[in-house]
């Protein structure tokens, strides 16, 4: 018995909603199956799925496996670039088709003898014209985007915050000022001027109850989308963050941020991309920046969520043949190693270990105070920010460096001064039974000692270990 499958897909959501070819195919091949006697077992549909590629076809992959199962030995089809829009996938379903028994029918030609050459000659030729019609739709699309940029026209199909899209009398889409979300905008590019991050903005917005436009909660992503797009000055860009095949124009809508506004942001985002220090190791991790093998570093990776302990450190090199390690494990094989160093007595090192903490962080807080009247006085002398913001900016990181100066001076009184003998005795006590001491100590101290007296760890393919020490 000829037990038939049909198979139907729509590419687009906008087909399946309108209901449009989906239900017609279906009555089709259903009134195909009954004039030409086809006993359908199953109908397989897929809504709103392109057709180039298998895997993110479930209903395919069901059709497939249930030809593979010898539950269809026909599939019918309107044509056969509802089976796929590419010649390899094609080719893949053809193969299966053809290894498991299976014809192929479409409501069009009728039955294709996939196993004679002229009926495969005819599979290739319509799934080569399928990929054509496919290739030759994209090359318009790209085209006819690129020639909506150099007439001036806004070109991405979602809307934009500050604008409201129209259609004119001759059907072209085109831009208008929305007020509010004008004022909005502004205000977005006047916060961050004054020093106002993008979380911060995002979370001022959210507790106004202003939402974005398709109504959502503001992020950090949405703000740098409206302070990097160069639509708000009257510009319009094509394929803007590729290297090559990109362009821009003056648009035909009407600006909502002034040019010079616009660079000073760019220039302000930049200058806080630079003042960002890179994240360091954590206490779970801290042998990442170390690790080398063959001059290849090693990246951390959890392999289970919620599990700190189940770090591992992966080659960077993808062509290395090392294999990954836990960092529990390299903590032990440092360990052991540890039991034949001794170090040497350096004063520099001392005076690491003996250092106040409290101390230290009171004096890099002044150093960044610093930094900031320094960048305060760079962006009022480029115009940036006005007289009055400067004062009260200044007169803030005044006060604050007050209390810092007096926290200063009373950590200052009570930093101990250690003799040369006490040094020396304390340095004994921590160098002895070394591989003993280092067991003993925290997750984070171990992070501190090791940062502190290691400049990297050689490792070899059988976890054979090298200490290089710092020279202090």
């Amino acid at each position: 018995m000829n037990n038939t499958g049909i198979y139907i897909r729509v590419s687009s959501d906008k087909q399946f909603l309108k209901g449009h070819s989906l239900e017609w195919q279906e009555h089709l091949l259903k009134e195909y199956a009954i004039n030409h006697k086809l006993n359908v077992v199953d109908i397989y549909i897929e809504k709103g799925i392109s057709g180039e590629e298998i895997d993110n076809r479930d209903e395919l992959k069901r059709l497939l496996k249930d030809i593979k199962n010898k539950k269809i030995n026909n599939v019918l089809v309107y044509k056969i670039d509802r089976l796929g829009r590419k010649v390899s996938t094609n080719s893949i379903i053809c193969k299966i088709l053809i290894d498991n028994d299976c014809t192929l029918t479409t409501s069009d030609t009728g039955n294709v003898e996939l196993k004679t050459a002229f009926g495969s000659l005819l599979y290739n030729i319509l799934s080569a014209i399928s990929q054509f019609e496919v290739n030759l739709l994209s090359e318009r699309v790209i085209n006819g985007k690129k020639q909506r940029v150099r007439d001036g026209l806004y070109i991405n199909s979602y809307n934009v915050y500050g604008y409201d899209s129209y259609c004119n009398y001759d059907g072209k889409r085109l831009l208008k000022v929305n007020d509010f979300e004008k004022n909005i905008v502004n205000d977005i590019y006047k916060l961050y001027l004054k020093g106002k991050s993008m979380n911060k903005i995002a979370q001022n917005l959210n507790e106004r109850k202003i939402p974005c436009k398709r109504g959502g909660k503001w992020c950090q992503s949405t703000i740098y989308q409206i302070l990097t797009n160069r639509l708000y000055i009257g510009m319009v860009v094509y394929n803007g963050n590729a290297k090559k095949d990109c362009f821009e124009n003056k648009g035909i809508h009407q600006p909502i941020i002034d040019e010079e506004l616009f660079i000073k942001v760019q220039d302000m985002i930049k200058s806080r991309k630079k003042q960002k220090t890179k994240k360091c190791p954590n206490e779970y991790s801290y042998f990442s920046s170390l690790l080398v093998f063959e001059n290849s570093t090693f990246k951390p990776k959890q392999t289970k969520a919620n599990d700190k302990d189940s770090i591992r450190y992966y080659c960077k090199d993808k062509k290395s043949c090392f294999p990954s390690i836990k960092h529990t494990k390299l903590e032990e094989i440092f360990s052991s190693k540890l039991s034949n160093y001794k170090l040497e007595y350096d004063e520099r090192v001392i005076a690491d270990i003996f250092k106040d903490d409290d101390y230290e962080i009171v004096l890099e807080l002044l150093n960044k105070i610093k930094r900031e009247q320094n960048m305060l006085f760079d962006y009022y002398n480029n115009n940036i920010i006005k007289d009055d913001e400067l004062k009260d900016r200044l007169e803030h990181l005044a006060s604050k460096k007050e209390k810092l100066l007096s926290q200063h001076e009373e950590l200052k009184n009570k930093i101990i001064d250690y003799n040369d003998y006490t040094k020396i005795k304390i340095y004994n006590l921590i160098n002895n039974n070394l591989m003993i001491n280092f067991n003993k100590l925290s997750k984070k101290d171990k992070m501190n000692f090791v940062n502190l007296f290691v400049e990297k760890i050689i490792i070899d393919i059988n976890h054979n270990i090298e200490i290089v020490w710092k020279k202090q």
